[in-house]
């Protein structure tokens, strides 16, 4: 009789000590998985300006940007959405509930529910540099290139300065806020004047009073984990400390814990400080992977059209944009060598090379004058409040001469200068990613900057014509780009050359053949236009070339015509045939844990 008892003490007793035996076992740490998202929009992401990725709290949306607006996905599903009245988002971020997207467009900041409908505008925000959406009645954002940080009141709409940059530290910009887990601040990139953004310094604002501190010396793009680490980036690598969330201070040496980021934290002309990744509060991150398309040199080429021949010029190294002399027989680079970008005049008779310019900052490509003696460029001031037209003679045999500072501190980019030396224009920052196009006159004593023409859709590449009684520039919106004609002075008059279904991609001017060349999806095309004393005459267009024939079409990265109308100067990327590796989203759930596994591991 006693037996059925006994049995039925023991199973209790063993259940008991197995259940003392799994509360003494940690917890398993869910396994690392990670995997990339072929997802719509995803081609379209810029890689290199703003935090296009996030992730919301609870890690139920990937949401990314693009041009178009603000794609969601359900981590469920594959299926994507766009949120309506996103379109043009400069930045980006959840709320703390996950219910609702704040983000910066067209000049103001908004909130959309995650479940679609209209957008909702909170206050202005002219050109943000990130925002924190820190609970549910306060949102920190940065609103401008070389400003402090804001704290939005959600219910009433009031903005108010919370942080000043000190110009006496040299400190030019606080942007990309992230909210600290449990608290009540936010961490902020503080940048300096002359120095890279990954060599800022991340700082914490304690949002109750008003102090804030550095964390960290020497990174960019700032997240807190509850796991109590700080994450910050470094060129494209994540990097992990220790981090004290109660006093918000870092300890221990940096680990670097991933590599390959797409990010944008070079120099201050060049880039915007940003990073590609994002956390959610399980531990999930949500990052663009380069996927090993972070180093790729390039070198500059010969193609003739009667052929289809590449003929090499230099060797391969880091180059960029270029622009070829008015007489054909040289062109001026950019060029990055030890970690400099500079403006380099490469003569393509001799292949002698002589360095136009050479400061720590980014000069943007410019313009040749008409006579070829002259290049004109723009740079941002060295104390990077504003930028300013600049010009050497191109033997340097004088120092470089300022021209004109126009009174903007968004980007001004010289395109053209007329044939009678007289007239610079280009294209300047207009808000909402479009630019318009300016004029300076440099035969006023103090060179004037003005604004020439505008419209709802972006303006680029203007030139002149003839001898400068006509202006031409392209106009579109990233999508379908026309090529348009004005008399200069303007008069109204407008003209517009037969455009394709993807429109032009390239167009210039060729003064020898009375033609414009230009290049669209279906090749090289020379337009004929006859200009008249009132009016401009336009034939149809004649296919020079298609360079899709080629075996080497792949690598072409940028063309540029050459004065004889008979062939091109290109850049071409390093790779030998194929598509090259384009960056991705990627999953990694249980990165954190693991995270913190290595750091332990190293001694963390």
């Amino acid at each position: 009789a006693w037996l059925p008892w006994a049995v039925a003490g023991l199973a209790v007793g063993a259940a008991a000590f197995l259940g003392w035996r799994l509360q003494q076992q940690p917890v398993q740490a869910p396994p690392l998985v990670e995997w990339a998202v072929d997802a719509v929009g995803e081609e379209d992401i810029n890689p290199r300006l703003r935090q296009n990725v996030l992730i919301s709290p609870d890690g139920r949306w990937y949401g990314w940007q693009t041009m178009a607006g603000i794609h969601l996905r359900r981590a469920e599903s594959r299926e994507v959405k766009l949120l309506p009245g996103t379109a043009e988002s400069l930045a980006a971020g959840f709320s703390p509930d996950s219910r609702w997207i704040a983000f910066a467009a067209r000049g103001g900041l908004y909130r959309i529910s995650v479940d679609g409908g209209s957008a909702f505008r909170i206050c202005d925000s002219p050109l943000s540099r990130g925002l924190a959406w820190v609970d549910r009645g306060t949102i920190i954002m940065s609103d401008g290139i070389a400003t402090g940080l804001k704290r939005v009141d959600l219910e009433s709409g009031e903005v108010t300065a919370v942080t000043h940059p000190d110009s006496t530290l040299r400190e030019r910009s606080h942007r990309w806020p992230t909210p600290v887990p449990g608290g009540r601040g936010v961490l902020f990139t503080c940048q300096y004047v002359g120095r890279d953004y990954d060599a800022s310094d991340i700082q914490y604002l304690d949002l109750d009073t008003g102090r804030r501190h550095t964390v960290h010396r020497g990174g960019a793009m700032a997240l807190a984990l509850r796991s109590g680490h700080l994450l910050f980036v470094r060129g494209s690598t994540i990097y992990a400390r220790e981090l004290d969330l109660g006093r918000m201070e870092a300890r221990g040496q940096p680990l670097a814990v991933r590599d390959g980021l797409a990010s944008s934290v070079g120099n201050q002309e060049n880039d915007d400080g940003s990073a590609q990744y994002a956390l959610d509060d399980q531990g999930t991150l949500f990052c663009l992977d380069l996927m090993g398309s972070g180093q790729q040199r390039s070198r500059l080429a010969w193609l003739t059209f009667a052929d289809g021949t590449i003929a090499p010029i230099t060797d391969f190294a880091a180059y960029a944009d270029f622009r070829i002399a008015p007489d054909g027989r040289r062109l001026v680079t950019q060029l990055q060598r030890d970690g400099d970008q500079n403006l380099y005049v490469l003569d393509l008779v001799t292949g002698t090379e002589l360095l136009l310019t050479n400061r720590p900052g980014v000069e943007y490509m410019g313009t040749w004058s008409p006579d070829s003696r002259r290049f004109y460029w723009t740079q941002g001031s060295d104390d990077g409040g504003r930028y300013e037209i600049w010009s050497r003679l191109v033997d340097g045999s004088q120092p470089a001469e300022h021209v004109n500072s126009p009174p903007t501190t968004f980007g001004v980019w010289v395109d053209c200068a007329s044939p009678d030396g007289r007239w610079l224009g280009g294209a300047f920052f207009a808000g909402s990613d479009r630019n318009d196009l300016f004029i300076v006159d440099l035969a006023a004593p103090e060179p004037t900057y003005a604004f020439y023409t505008g419209g709802p859709e972006s303006q680029f590449g203007m030139t002149f014509l003839g001898g400068g009684e006509y202006v031409m520039y392209g106009s579109g919106n990233y999508e379908h780009n026309q090529v348009l004609i004005r008399r200069h002075p303007d008069t109204g008059a407008v003209w517009s050359l037969p455009t394709p279904d993807l429109g032009w991609w390239l167009f210039e001017w060729n003064a020898a053949l009375g033609c414009v060349l230009t290049e669209g999806e279906r090749g090289i095309f020379r337009v004929p236009v006859t200009l008249g004393t009132e009016a401009v005459t336009l034939g149809a267009p004649v296919l020079v070339m298609d360079p899709k024939t080629m075996a080497q079409e792949k690598q072409i990265a940028d063309l540029r015509f050459h004065p004889d109308g008979q062939r091109a100067i290109v850049r071409l990327t390093e790779s030998a045939g194929g598509e090259d590796p384009k960056p991705s989203l990627v999953v990694v759930i249980g990165w954190e844990q693991d995270l913190i596994r290595r750091l332990a591991a190293a001694g963390h």
